[in-house]
Protein backbone atom coordinates (compact mmCIF):
# COMPACT_ATOMS: atom_id res chain seq x y z
CA UNK A 1 0.00 0.00 0.00
CA UNK A 2 2.01 2.67 -1.30
CA UNK A 3 1.12 6.86 -0.42
CA UNK A 4 -0.51 7.87 -3.22
CA UNK A 5 -0.39 12.34 -2.54
CA UNK A 6 0.14 13.90 0.55
CA UNK A 7 -2.07 17.13 0.82
CA UNK A 8 -0.16 20.04 2.80
CA UNK A 9 -0.51 23.40 3.64
CA UNK A 10 -3.19 25.67 3.05
CA UNK A 11 -6.21 23.79 1.28
CA UNK A 12 -9.26 25.23 -1.64
CA UNK A 13 -11.49 26.87 0.92
CA UNK A 14 -14.77 25.78 -1.64
CA UNK A 15 -15.16 22.95 -3.65
CA UNK A 16 -14.73 18.93 -3.50
CA UNK A 17 -11.29 19.06 -1.73
CA UNK A 18 -12.62 21.98 1.52
CA UNK A 19 -11.73 20.37 4.60
CA UNK A 20 -9.36 17.68 3.70
CA UNK A 21 -6.00 19.54 4.56
CA UNK A 22 -3.35 17.33 6.38
CA UNK A 23 -4.67 14.18 4.84
CA UNK A 24 -2.63 11.28 3.24
CA UNK A 25 -4.31 9.14 0.65
CA UNK A 26 -3.27 5.65 -0.26
CA UNK A 27 -4.82 2.75 -2.26
CA UNK A 28 -6.31 -0.13 0.01
CA UNK A 29 -5.68 -3.48 -1.18
CA UNK A 30 -9.07 -3.63 -3.12
CA UNK A 31 -8.09 -0.12 -4.88
CA UNK A 32 -10.41 1.92 -2.62
CA UNK A 33 -9.11 5.38 -1.61
CA UNK A 34 -8.40 5.43 1.85
CA UNK A 35 -7.65 8.77 3.75
CA UNK A 36 -5.46 8.35 6.88
CA UNK A 37 -6.47 11.36 9.43
CA UNK A 38 -4.59 11.79 13.03
CA UNK A 39 -7.70 10.21 14.54
CA UNK A 40 -7.99 7.28 12.06
CA UNK A 41 -8.86 5.93 8.94
CA UNK A 42 -11.50 7.58 6.74
CA UNK A 43 -12.24 4.65 3.77
CA UNK A 44 -14.31 5.83 0.59
CA UNK A 45 -16.18 3.19 -1.08
CA UNK A 46 -16.75 3.22 -5.19
CA UNK A 47 -20.39 3.90 -5.54
CA UNK A 48 -21.23 -0.11 -7.49
CA UNK A 49 -23.66 -0.19 -10.34
CA UNK A 50 -24.59 -3.28 -10.32
CA UNK A 51 -27.49 -4.46 -12.99
CA UNK A 52 -29.45 -4.94 -9.86
CA UNK A 53 -29.67 -1.21 -8.66
CA UNK A 54 -30.34 -0.27 -12.49
CA UNK A 55 -33.24 -2.08 -12.50
CA UNK A 56 -34.64 -0.57 -9.69
CA UNK A 57 -33.44 2.88 -11.20
CA UNK A 58 -35.20 2.11 -14.18
CA UNK A 59 -38.69 0.76 -12.43
CA UNK A 60 -38.86 3.50 -10.20
CA UNK A 61 -38.46 5.92 -12.74
CA UNK A 62 -41.32 4.08 -14.66
CA UNK A 63 -43.37 4.33 -11.87
CA UNK A 64 -43.12 7.92 -11.70
CA UNK A 65 -44.03 8.74 -15.05
CA UNK A 66 -46.43 7.09 -14.75
CA UNK A 67 -47.65 8.58 -11.93
CA UNK A 68 -47.72 11.87 -13.67
CA UNK A 69 -49.57 10.25 -16.70
CA UNK A 70 -52.44 9.46 -14.37
CA UNK A 71 -52.20 12.12 -12.37
CA UNK A 72 -52.43 14.51 -15.73
CA UNK A 73 -55.58 12.12 -16.92
CA UNK A 74 -57.33 13.11 -13.52
CA UNK A 75 -56.84 16.88 -13.86
CA UNK A 76 -57.67 17.00 -17.46
CA UNK A 77 -61.37 14.80 -17.63
CA UNK A 78 -61.92 16.60 -14.37
CA UNK A 79 -61.91 19.96 -16.24
CA UNK A 80 -64.06 18.54 -19.23
CA UNK A 81 -66.58 17.31 -16.72
CA UNK A 82 -66.56 20.96 -15.52
CA UNK A 83 -66.91 22.13 -18.48
CA UNK A 84 -69.73 20.06 -19.20
CA UNK A 85 -71.46 21.39 -15.67
CA UNK A 86 -70.53 24.70 -16.39
CA UNK A 87 -72.32 24.53 -19.73
CA UNK A 88 -75.52 22.78 -17.98
CA UNK A 89 -75.47 25.53 -15.15
CA UNK A 90 -75.28 28.74 -17.75
CA UNK A 91 -78.24 31.07 -18.67
CA UNK A 92 -78.00 29.62 -22.65
CA UNK A 93 -78.13 25.95 -21.74
CA UNK A 94 -81.92 26.80 -20.51
CA UNK A 95 -82.80 29.58 -23.57
CA UNK A 96 -81.10 27.65 -26.24
CA UNK A 97 -80.33 24.38 -25.95
CA UNK A 98 -82.99 21.31 -26.29
CA UNK A 99 -83.79 18.58 -24.15
CA UNK A 100 -81.79 15.91 -25.82
CA UNK A 101 -78.79 18.55 -25.79
CA UNK A 102 -78.81 19.43 -22.48
CA UNK A 103 -79.41 15.01 -21.79
CA UNK A 104 -76.63 14.88 -24.17
CA UNK A 105 -73.98 17.44 -21.66
CA UNK A 106 -75.30 15.38 -18.64
CA UNK A 107 -74.28 11.92 -20.04
CA UNK A 108 -70.68 13.75 -20.66
CA UNK A 109 -70.69 15.51 -17.62
CA UNK A 110 -71.41 11.81 -15.86
CA UNK A 111 -68.51 10.36 -17.50
CA UNK A 112 -65.89 12.58 -17.40
CA UNK A 113 -66.78 12.54 -13.45
CA UNK A 114 -66.27 8.55 -13.58
CA UNK A 115 -63.07 9.17 -15.82
CA UNK A 116 -61.67 11.62 -13.22
CA UNK A 117 -61.94 9.36 -10.09
CA UNK A 118 -60.62 6.52 -12.39
CA UNK A 119 -57.79 7.40 -14.60
CA UNK A 120 -56.28 4.67 -15.14
CA UNK A 121 -59.48 3.41 -17.07
CA UNK A 122 -59.84 4.14 -21.16
CA UNK A 123 -62.46 6.02 -22.29
CA UNK A 124 -64.76 5.84 -24.96
CA UNK A 125 -64.85 8.13 -27.81
CA UNK A 126 -67.66 11.28 -26.92
CA UNK A 127 -70.60 10.88 -29.56
CA UNK A 128 -71.40 13.89 -31.35
CA UNK A 129 -73.26 16.65 -29.79
CA UNK A 130 -76.88 16.85 -30.85
CA UNK A 131 -77.88 19.81 -32.42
Amino acid sequence: MGVVAVREGRGVRGGPDAGLDGLRARLSGSGDPVFLTPGGLIRLLRPRLTVRFLIVVVALAAVATEAGIVGWRAVTRRDRADEHARHLKSWRSFMYDSNESIRWHERMRLKYEHAARSPWLGVEPDTPEPN
